[in-house]
């Protein structure tokens, strides 16, 4: 398990039902693309990078951590 920093970890730990703290992505692009386009540059250009398949994951000792999600599924993050 990798450490979060600082920044990441007050993040995580504001997070609470009555205050989401989710991260989203805005993608721009010159023309039109079908979702398997889109879906193809995400896998060939983020996937590659370990941080993108990993989750937070609670400490009892520390920061909290990220640990790779052993259950992802772009499916799950990329909504048309």
């Amino acid at each position: 398990m990798q450490r979060m920093t600082a920044g990441d970890a007050a993040w995580y730990r504001m997070d609470r039902p009555r205050n989401e703290t989710d991260v989203v992505a805005l993608l721009s692009f010159r023309g039109p693309l079908g979702l398997g386009r889109v879906k193809s540059l995400v896998e060939e250009r983020l996937l590659p990078l370990e941080r993108f398949r990993q989750r937070a994951v609670p400490r009892f000792a520390g920061a909290p951590g990220w640990e790779l999600d052993p259950g992802f599924s772009l499916r799950r993050h990329l909504v048309h």
